[in-house]
């Protein structure tokens, strides 16, 4: 859904670009500006009314490998470990913790997005109480992650497309679970906030249609 801004729909020579290695978005200083050469919604994505939930809400942005502008780097610039496992396999325990990382907004009173990059942590349900409040039944079912506010912090407004992280216990590395999909007004309401969980066939099927094939590859090597 955050396909669409103020200025129109984010596609190749529609003016938009992506910025990697930036720490504060309103610095044009930071970071290196690359041009988009493609973009790839998933097909079975419906939009966001509320009857159509908010489903496969997941895109992918292709970028042109050299950068447009370059400018300065804040931390080191590095592909994110992407979670593999099928959704049967790794189970997500009640409560289980992930974090979440964005720009978005910091309370709902507040109207501006934030100045550096934010980072909170979520409490992740387990699928079935997920699917009790999705009511997904059909192939959608456990195609997202649902979670509650975990100690005052949340995703919220701005955040989408944003990741969602395992982190700490046997994991080695941060791992990619989902993508930030919508938010639970900002951790102070009822509705638990859902991410596009990336193990679902359905997402796993349209990445490896467009990912090139050495890429799947080594996403999918033993041992990741």
């Amino acid at each position: 859904h955050c396909l669409e801004d103020s200025i129109g729909r984010v596609r190749v020579g529609s003016g938009h670009t992506v910025r990697l290695g930036v720490q504060n978005p309103l610095d044009e200083t930071q970071g290196n500006t690359h041009v988009i050469t493609g973009v790839y919604p998933h097909p079975a994505f419906l939009g966001t009314a509320r009857s159509k939930a908010l489903a496969w809400d997941i895109a992918l942005i292709k970028l042109a490998p050299k950068p447009k502008t370059r400018g300065t780097v804040r931390g080191t610039i590095a592909p994110v470990r992407l979670d593999t496992m099928p959704v049967d396999v790794r189970e997500i325990a009640p409560n289980t913790p992930a974090t979440v990382l964005g720009w978005g907004r910091t309370s709902l009173s507040s109207r501006s997005i934030a100045k550096s990059l934010m980072r909170g942590q979520v409490s992740l349900q387990d699928r079935k109480t997920c699917t009790e409040e999705t009511r997904f039944t059909d192939i959608r079912r456990d195609s997202v992650l649902c979670a509650s506010e975990g100690r005052g912090q949340h995703n919220c407004d701005g955040d989408s497309g944003g990741p969602t992280v395992l982190d700490g216990g046997s994991l080695r590395t941060p791992l990619l679970i989902g993508v930030i999909s919508s938010a639970n007004t900002c951790g102070e309401g009822d509705t638990p906030s859902r991410f596009v969980r990336v193990t679902h066939q359905a997402v796993r099927d349209w990445l490896a249609l467009h990912l090139p094939p050495a890429v799947w590859r080594t996403i999918n090597r033993s041992g990741r």
